[in-house]
């Protein structure tokens, strides 16, 4: 997964200084610092850290600031004015992205989501920012391209589902595992985020005190650990996911899927995975990831029946019935009648090795 909801680009910073602001004497916040050390000094504990948001979102505040140094003159906070920020979007639209000439209108717009965040926090109180640093009194604004919607990436088929799980038997061991069976760890967590459509960074922190908690074969996931950190949430466990479990489980293991070092582990996590697609026949426009996985579940089930879809995808955008009125048991049938993928062998694959 990548830290821009997979939007890719290149940040090339060959030619910007290795910026890393000495820190300064007092640390309390002055209109001379820079948007960096505003950012470790002051918005990263008072903000960041204190609403404990997740590594992925720190680092993109970071990234952020090195394209910031690139792309001006570093001027402290009381030198920035409207003309600087409109002529840094400028700067970052035309900024070529990877394997495309500029970036992409939606990677240009969270990334100046998380410069205004910054800017609104060096700015005045208001009811959304009590605890502003009340640097700058009147804020620029980075203008953001619109969003723009783009075609629903890869939906995998079952077909192409199985052949994955059939190729999950090449998987390398490696130290993350420590001594479970590589190939059983990729089917097994392919499996069960199929049938239960929950993120790969989700799934990662599960444990086994949340499982069966609060009612059998069900999982009680708090609100840490789950997108947006709202409210906790439950899952239903159909008979494919329990066993995808299970099959893992050893005395003593506190998660489920215990791969060491998560979330910083999780470039080598997806590098696993990306490998053991090599070892397929599927095309490579038709790789997929854990959230293709996620999609393909959700697919399914919205055409069976659109409110259970929702409630297993656990979007909150929905109406008040989802969230007031309707028994979250409605998806036991539909997830226990859930198409399961085969171990397929193609044998262009059985050719290959």
């Amino acid at each position: 997964m990548s830290l821009l909801s997979q939007e890719s680009f290149i940040v090339d910073t060959s030619q910007a200084e290795d910026h890393q602001d000495e820190k300064p004497p007092d640390l309390r916040p002055t209109v001379h610092w820079s948007m960096r050390q505003f950012l470790e000094f002051f918005f990263l504990p008072n903000y960041l850290q204190l609403r404990r948001r997740r590594p992925g979102t720190i680092k993109l505040y970071f990234q952020f600031i090195k394209l910031w140094e690139l792309l001006t003159s570093n001027p402290a906070l009381c030198l920035i004015d409207q003309e600087t920020v409109r002529d840094f979007v400028q700067r970052l639209q035309d900024r070529p992205g990877q394997g495309k000439p500029y970036l992409s209108p939606n990677t240009v717009r969270k990334l100046c989501t998380h410069g205004q965040k910054m800017l609104d926090y060096a700015g005045p109180k208001s009811r959304r920012n009590r605890s502003a640093a009340q640097l700058i009194v009147d804020v620029p604004y980075l203008e953001r391209p619109d969003r723009v919607q783009n075609p629903v990436r890869v939906i995998p088929t079952l077909e192409e589902i199985g052949i994955y799980l059939s190729s999950c038997r090449f998987a390398k061991p490696t130290s993350n595992l420590h001594s479970l069976n590589a190939g059983l760890f990729h089917k097994s967590i392919t499996i069960f985020i199929y049938n239960t459509a929950l993120r790969i960074d989700c799934v990662m922190q599960l444990e086994w005190e949340m499982v069966d908690q609060n009612k059998k074969d069900w999982i009680t996931i708090p609100a840490s650990i789950l997108k947006g950190h709202k409210i906790y949430e439950m899952c239903y466990l159909n008979r494919f996911a329990r066993e995808a479990i299970e099959i893992l489980h050893r005395p003593g293991e506190k998660r489920l899927f215990p791969f060491a070092g998560w979330p910083k582990s999780q470039g080598w996590f997806q590098s696993c995975r990306r490998k053991i697609l090599a070892k397929t026949p599927i095309p490579k426009e038709r790789h997929f990831g854990p959230h293709g996985l996620r999609r393909a579940t959700i697919t399914t089930l919205t055409r069976e029946n659109p409110m259970v879809a929702s409630i297993v995808a656990m979007h909150r955008s929905v109406n008040v019935t989802r969230d007031s009125y309707t028994d979250p048991e409605i998806v036991i049938p539909y997830l226990d009648l859930l198409p399961q993928p085969r171990v397929i062998e193609s044998e262009r694959q059985l050719t290959l090795f």
